[in-house]
């Protein structure tokens, strides 16, 4: 029923329209021309309708692959990164808000040491946190916890996706989700709008936020840990 709306919309102005074009062909004088103060508000008037039937056939049609976005607030999410990494490095990461933690996984484990390494095209900013035990269980538990993300003042997190894990021998390897192709379409004002509240004529300035991103790893309490010296890894305090 809310999608038959804007079609009876676009039905009346259509019907205005015509109403118009109507009322305005009686004004026309022997000579088959329109005055010119008629033939301006006509052209007005057809501008005004195109506007109106484009917006309302805009909102009708369905785009393909659409995904509506929320609004982010920058002071929050860096306010939520923060306040991730100070619970992990706390060893409180349990007690955080758990929607940020996107996937966990669980390896049995029986080797002496732990060598952490990652795929050549692994593109994620990751903080690594090692939480070792009371007891040597044979066991390691990870979980992958990150913040919300933004591009352009808008959240996508909803289009972030944990990145791959797999233990060889003792051998711990990241590697990058399936890639997201992702295009962001936003309203802009007019030309004439944009000269009275000094907004940039040329486009928008684009720009983009990564939330927090934590591989917490609790390990056996007499696991050695092997990194990569590329690697960002930090010990619970």
């Amino acid at each position: 029923m809310v999608a038959i709306i804007p079609i009876f919309i676009m039905l009346i102005v259509i019907g205005c329209v015509v109403g118009l074009a109507f009322k305005l062909a009686k004004t026309v004088n022997r000579s088959g021309w329109l005055p010119y103060s008629m033939r301006v508000r006509w052209a007005i008037g057809a501008y005004l309708a195109i506007l109106i039937i484009s917006m309302v056939i805009s909102n009708v049609l369905p785009v393909k692959g659409l995904t509506e976005l929320k609004k982010a607030n920058s002071n929050v999410l860096d306010q939520e990164s923060t306040s991730l990494y100070d619970a992990a490095i706390a060893g409180n990461i349990n007690q955080y808000d758990q929607k940020f933690l996107l996937k966990s996984w669980d390896f049995k484990f029986k080797q002496q040491q732990l060598e952490i390494t990652t795929n050549n095209d692994t593109s994620y900013n990751i903080t690594f946190i090692v939480e070792r035990k009371g007891q040597n269980d044979g066991h390691i538990e990870i979980g992958f916890y990150m913040t919300r993300s933004e591009v352009n003042g808008m959240d996508i997190s909803k289009l972030v996706h944990p990145p791959g894990l797999e233990i060889t021998g003792n051998r711990l390897r990241l590697a990058n989700s399936s890639k997201n192709q992702l295009r962001l379409s936003q309203f802009s004002n007019v030309f004439t709008v944009k000269q009275f509240n000094g907004e940039n004529f040329f486009g928008h300035e684009s720009y983009s936020s990564e939330g927090q991103a934590i591989l917490y790893l609790k390990v056996p309490q007499n696991l050695k840990i092997i990194k990569n010296s590329d690697l960002n890894l930090e010990y619970v305090k």
